[in-house]
């Protein structure tokens, strides 16, 4: 896996940021967002409202208030950790230097490489979240996956869904539903159909910045039930504003 360390903006945190600790002390924080988020080369057309659309999504997040941590994964052939578990607050904008689509589709090990970064980060209590929001944005199928396999990721996302985590699968120009069930994503309106064009991508996280706020708003008790609807209707209508 590939590690890409930006260099920070005006003395903030940058997207490549090592995940802040406090003095050597565990970073408790309400909620962990890991957003992997695809860049093959499909995804060019759509490449400035991704980015428009990503920078929506925090400064959204960041009105909400709160804590939260936020962690991102891009991929192509090969799969980039661009930050892990960092503030949001310390989050600087994503741009054309660090997404830029090339290459094919290795979903797969995005998702496997994402799950098992959280996993060490909350086993070592680097970070301890009330909860775990993983959204996975595709605008193809898997197809250049080398490390893992269809069958791990389905255990390994149905098993961290047991666990309280909320998994969703927004697919462009695919059966969402399909895909996302084919990974192990279950849960209910957890996944959302959207077409590659820039207005749709905008729309697109429109969408997932409001259901996410909702999702950020909800006691952690009822937020992590496998049962809790995550896109709504009035996250729909969010998405047209």
């Amino acid at each position: 896996m590939t590690t890409i360390m930006p260099p920070q903006k005006g003395g903030a945190g940058g997207p490549g940021k090592k995940p802040a600790q406090g003095k050597g002390k565990a970073l408790a924080t309400d909620t962990l967002i890991h957003i992997v988020l695809d860049k093959s080369g499909s995804m060019e057309s759509v490449r400035q409202a991704t980015i428009e659309g990503f920078n929506r999504f925090r400064h959204d997040q960041l009105e909400v208030g709160g804590d939260a941590l936020v962690s991102l994964t891009l991929f192509d052939s090969t799969v980039a950790e661009i930050c892990s578990a960092v503030p949001l607050r310390e989050l600087t904008d994503l741009d054309r230097t660090i997404y830029r689509p090339d290459g094919t589709t290795a979903l797969y090990d995005a998702v496997g490489a994402a799950i098992t970064r959280i996993d060490a980060l909350i086993a070592t209590k680097v970070v301890q979240p009330q909860r775990v929001l993983f959204a996975i944005i595709t605008d193809g199928q898997e197809n250049a996956s080398r490390t893992y396999e269809r069958a791990a990721i389905f255990d390994m996302v149905s098993v961290h869904e047991e666990a309280g985590w909320s998994f969703v699968f927004l697919g462009a120009n695919i059966d969402s539903y399909a895909a996302g069930r084919s990974v192990g994503v279950a849960g209910t309106a957890r996944t959302r159909d959207w077409i590659a064009t820039p207005d749709e991508m905008a729309r697109n996280m429109k969408v997932l910045s409001h259901a996410t706020s909702r999702y950020r708003g909800e006691a952690a008790a009822s937020a992590n039930k496998a049962d809790r609807a995550f896109f709504t209707d009035e996250d729909e209508k969010a998405g047209e504003e």
